[in-house]
């Protein structure tokens, strides 16, 4: 399925979810990482020492913005990313250092598909479904 739905036991503030990631170069291994989606990231970022896990080849730079700073020279990765239900998907990720996770899932990613968030009876339903 090109979907998947998770209901949090609670209102959250936080869309995090864990995924599997690998090397799209060099598939030998897939590591389970924490991923937080973010609607505010252009771009998927994921952290060094997660590329370094990968042993991920550079395929290109470029450079970022964050908040604090501008034009931050970085690296570019392409990766296959496993959301849950196994939904996998091929992309280029910039290495950043984004707090409290491995990969940050950006708009690059969640404008592929339909991304649903519902706050009711006090839980938080998430949805993706990507488009075909």
């Amino acid at each position: 399925m090109k979907e998947f739905t998770i209901v949090y036991d609670k209102i959250t503030n936080e869309i995090a979810t864990d995924i599997l990631i690998e090397s799209a170069l060099n598939p030998i291994e897939r590591i389970k990482a924490k991923a937080i989606w973010d609607t505010g990231s252009v771009a998927t970022m994921i952290t060094p020492n997660m590329a370094k896990r990968l042993n991920l080849e550079c395929v290109s730079y470029t450079t970022i913005n964050s908040i604090t700073d501008l034009n931050i020279p970085t690296k570019i990765y392409m990766v296959y990313l496993y959301l849950p239900n196994n939904l996998k998907i091929d992309t280029f990720v910039n290495e950043a250092k984004p707090i409290d996770c491995d990969i940050l899932i950006g708009m690059d990613i969640i404008s592929r598909g339909r991304f649903f968030i519902d706050n009711k009876n006090g839980k938080t339903k998430f949805a993706f479904k990507l488009r075909t």
